[in-house]
């Protein structure tokens, strides 16, 4: 929902990329309008505005979904620590005080305290670190080529960082300090980032976490938790830009599923090891991509315990009496219908008799052809008795061979008749009820 919410300073950019945030989520709202599904479970990570007039994506899609007849359940969820259960808001009257109390006990069994955001960092000199700088170069030197070539392009975050440095009483333009304007991993930043770096440090210099891909007001982030004395990472983005203060670099995509909860150093190992080519390439970016859409832990807890609350459970003994008197599929007046519709193409109006055990087909076969003679007033005589020992059944198929023909076309004949009358009444019984 990032394109539902656009940032003030890209107003003026016309959004025209498939897949984007918007339309996925004006996609989805037009899939409730047509469909009208009884539970949607909506997911999505926002940042929380303090401001009263702040608008945010969940005020967006409350405002939706509230326009479409729908009552809307919220549940949050704190990704730090492990999906600890947070005070839930209820709409309207409902009697889940049991299920309230089955989420928390499943929420509260997975609340753990995390380790320091410090100790996920590689080396500065690990082989991960020093080729992702090389990568970071080389498309900083394409970057340079590219804007050489193309000449200058209009800014337009300049405006913003300089009312930035003015509410810091602090004058945008001057050098940029030697150490920071000699790091490796700083020149490979992009002219905006490198500005928004070096106005968040002198916004605040004592905290260890800046994400330079956000706007200049939002890179400071602070990460200490006061009660627990660690530092807890921000939510992590797919495009997020991490500056670690302590080893003065950008982190890695490695670093970003290591975050998630993911063991990504076990799986590089074994793809570094295998000689030949892989149907894949483990690149930062993808990691860091993987890691900013990834579903941790919190979010299939958030996702289980907007299931709970949305769902009416029933006591185990209302479930085993209901599972014996399921809801037939078809209804008596249907079956009645269709009894009629046989009547109407059948020989005999008498009602249907009880049926006998199985006979053979040699019995069937002159019960039948004794029954259309009596039909048509003649004496019937049995084969039966004519017929030499043994030879019986043979002597019988051959006889009636001819009248077997006849009688599969008739009954071929009245199939189709009967099919047609059962339509005719389906489709009755379907206007009549309004079926769907």
């Amino acid at each position: 929902m990032s394109r539902a919410n656009p940032n003030k300073h890209k107003q003026k950019e016309a959004v025209l990329l498939k897949g984007g945030s918007a339309q996925t989520f004006r996609g989805m709202l037009a899939y409730v309008q047509n469909h009208s599904p009884s539970i949607v479970v909506f997911e999505n990570v926002d940042t929380m505005d303090d401001r009263g007039d702040a608008t945010s994506n969940l005020d967006i899609l409350l405002a939706e979904m509230s326009n479409r007849g729908y009552e809307n359940q919220v549940i949050m969820s704190d990704a730090a620590m492990k999906a600890a259960g947070s005070a839930l808001m209820e709409f309207g009257e409902r009697s889940i005080s049991s299920m309230f109390a089955t989420v928390r006990a499943v929420m509260s069994s997975c609340v753990r305290t995390p380790c320091c955001a410090t100790e996920i960092f590689l080396p500065s000199d690990h082989a991960f670190a020093v080729s992702d700088l090389e990568i970071r170069q080389k498309k900083q030197e394409k970057r340079r080529e590219l804007q050489a070539k193309s000449g200058p392009t209009a800014q337009t975050w300049m405006d913003s960082h300089m009312s930035f440095a003015r509410s810091l009483k602090f004058r945008w333009g001057e050098a940029v300090p030697r150490e920071l304007k000699e790091n490796e991993w700083y020149q490979t930043l992009t002219e905006r980032e490198q500005d928004a770096l070096r106005l968040a440090k002198i916004q605040s210099q004592s905290l260890l976490f800046r994400d330079v891909s956000q706007a200049v007001g939002r890179v400071n982030s602070p990460t200490l938790d006061s009660i627990t004395g660690v530092h807890v990472l921000p939510t992590i983005l797919p495009k997020m830009q991490l500056w670690y203060e302590k080893q003065s670099r950008i982190w890695l995509g490695c670093e970003a599923m290591i975050c998630q909860g993911y063991p990504v150093l076990p799986l590089l190992a074994t793809y570094e090891a295998v000689k030949r080519p892989q149907a894949w390439t483990a690149t930062e970016v993808l990691m860091q991509e993987l890691a900013g859409n990834a579903m941790a832990l919190p979010v299939v807890l958030a996702i289980l315990q907007s299931m709970f609350v949305s769902f009416s459970w029933a006591p185990a003994a209302a479930e085993a009496t209901t599972a014996h008197t399921l809801r037939r599929a078809v209804s008596q007046e249907d079956v009645l219908q269709a009894l009629s519709a046989l009547a109407q193409v059948s020989d005999r109006a008498d009602a249907p008799r009880a049926r006998n055990a199985p006979t053979s087909l040699e019995e069937r076969i002159r019960k039948r052809a004794k029954q259309r003679h009596e039909a048509k007033g003649g004496q019937f005589q049995d084969a039966a008795d004519a017929l030499p020992s043994g030879c019986t059944g043979q002597m019988l198929v051959r006889l009636t061979e001819n009248r077997c023909v006849q009688l599969c076309s008739g009954l071929e004949r009245k199939g189709r008749r009967l099919f047609d009358l059962l339509h005719q009444e389906i489709q009755k019984a379907e206007a009549s009820r309004k079926l769907p």
